[in-house]
């Protein structure tokens, strides 16, 4: 199988597709809000904000979404904050975090 890894593409649905998995939890309407809001003004790292929030996606040979990650960074360190990956990809997860 062939995979694209791509960021910051899809935020929208990785951040869905954490919530499909793992329900709302920690990923609460107003945690939401936040952390849309950040990625959507561009909170994606920057020498005068270190800060950043992001998405990774992992991609099939057919375009669909089949993988993905929700974290930040600060300065060059990542940390992820909650994943997800389509119920009948078993190996897709450990492909997206092997890339990240």
């Amino acid at each position: 199988k062939r995979y694209t890894l791509t960021v910051d593409a899809a935020f929208d649905d990785v951040l869905l597709g954490c919530i499909r998995m793992h329900g709302e939890a920690w990923l609460y309407r107003g945690y939401r809000w936040l952390i849309r809001t950040l990625h959507k003004r561009g909170y994606t790292g920057s020498k005068k904000m270190p800060f950043g929030v992001h998405s990774f996606e992992l991609w099939d040979s057919e375009g669909q979404l089949i993988a993905g990650d929700l974290g930040y960074t600060t300065g060059g360190i990542y940390t992820s904050m909650s994943g997800f990956r389509e119920r009948d990809t078993k190996s897709a997860g450990e492909v997206q975090l092997i890339l990240t």
